[in-house]
């Protein structure tokens, strides 16, 4: 499913990959810790793999287990055309660690975003990382912001298959436009059922109040994908999910954590056969 370390290193226009924060370029590092024009991958590389995945050995353990027992975290740069090679600025990051043979993207924010900066102060409205149940926010959204597997050497932004870049959570009305005239019937039907999900005001850039965080490996056998929802700016901590198209058929995660880690182990385990949510649901 996802690249290895290898096919990770041996890409077109590579500028360096680092390892350790003391040889990561001086402009590099202003652009991300000073300037904030790169998303913040210095820290966790100055830090170290047990304070990154500290949240996440504590509230999903098993998934926890087997990044801290992978491989080391590694910075890649690649040079983009049209600018200088030592033009830091327009350099493309990826940050992450190779487990079980396959490389895992780490998502950070800009520095200062992070929910565990010192600068970070919570806003209102809340940034979507409250919207999760305290274990998924401390395992997967306060030393990072999601994670990644990529599919190609050149790692696209809107990854698939673990909790995702909090940037990439899919709106209400993208997910419904794989139906045919299903956003006239599933909007009210969604606002009838949690009404806390209506937009006090509609944009025409998308329903953002209903957002999903997780969209799973597709079943090897139907191709069904089961989605997980949470209330965007509501921090009740309630998670929704969905299989494939059976939107009816919404149900309530009712232990996120225990099913989210289970998952994601399953996953980077690649385990046959696919991961069955519903063990861990309840009707809405």
């Amino acid at each position: 499913m996802s690249i290895s370390k290898e096919a990770f290193i041996d890409v077109n226009d590579l500028v360096g990959i680092w390892q350790r924060a003391e040889d990561v370029p001086s402009g590099l590092r202003e652009i991300m810790l000073v300037e904030c024009n790169k998303d913040d991958y210095f820290t966790p590389l100055h830090d170290g793999k047990k304070k990154l995945f500290e949240g996440l050995c504590r509230y999903q353990p098993r998934t926890g287990k087997l990044l801290m027992d992978a491989g080391p975290l590694l910075l890649r740069a690649i040079h983009m055309e049209n600018y200088p090679k030592d033009y830091t600025a327009k350099w493309l990051l990826n940050f992450g660690l190779e487990v079980k043979g396959q490389m895992v993207m780490v998502e950070r924010l800009f520095h200062g975003r992070n929910l565990n900066d010192p600068e970070y102060k919570k806003r209102d409205p809340i940034s979507l990382e409250w919207s999760l149940p305290t274990a998924l926010r401390e395992a997967y959204y306060t030393n990072f912001s999601g994670m990644n597997l990529p599919e190609s050497p050149v790692v696209s932004v809107f990854g698939r298959f673990l909790p995702k870049n909090i940037n990439n959570w899919a709106l209400w009305d993208q997910y419904l436009g794989q139906f045919r005239g299903y956003k006239k019937k599933y909007i009210p039907w969604l606002e009838e059922r949690l009404p806390l999900v209506k937009p006090s005001k509609p944009s025409k850039y998308g329903y953002f109040d209903f957002r999903c965080f997780l969209e799973s490996v597709p079943d090897e056998k139907t191709g069904e994908v089961d989605y997980l929802w949470v209330k965007s700016f509501h921090e009740d901590g309630t998670v929704y999910h969905i299989r494939g198209k059976d939107v009816e058929n919404m149900r309530i995660l009712t232990e996120p954590a225990e099913a989210v880690d289970r998952y994601c182990e399953h996953v980077l385990l690649r385990k046959p056969g696919s991961f069955d949510f519903l063990e861990f649901t309840s009707e809405l």
